[in-house]
């Protein structure tokens, strides 16, 4: 299996969906815009695609960042759905368990 995307990375280009600047995002993101940059190259490389087309005169989201925007968007709801769950008291029972999926299948520890 390939790199996957970091949580960060994941959060910064949601922001970036949302803003459409790189100042503002990293400013909300809360890290310089020289990382927030990083973040956002390093993630187009870990995709193996374009999303944030840039210029002197601004950015702006490629065909494949949208795409991969609203792919991100519902990813992030169903982790964040999941933390929430996860978060809650669970009765006992030795038959209990938790499958949560985001996107690609990874295993965290």
């Amino acid at each position: 299996m390939g790199d996957l995307p970091s949580i960060q990375q994941l959060e910064c280009f949601i922001i970036y969906g949302r803003v459409q600047n790189f100042t503002r995002a990293a400013k909300e993101a809360n890290i310089t815009q020289s990382a927030f940059s990083a973040q956002m190259k390093n993630l187009e490389s870990v995709l193996g695609v374009t999303l944030i087309q840039r210029s002197k005169r601004g950015s702006h989201l490629t065909e494949g960042g949208r795409s991969s925007l609203r792919a991100s968007r519902t990813g992030w709801m169903a982790c964040t759905r999941s933390s929430t769950t996860c978060s809650r008291p669970m009765p006992r029972s030795p038959l209990s368990s938790m499958s949560a999926s985001c996107g690609r299948s990874a295993t965290y520890r």
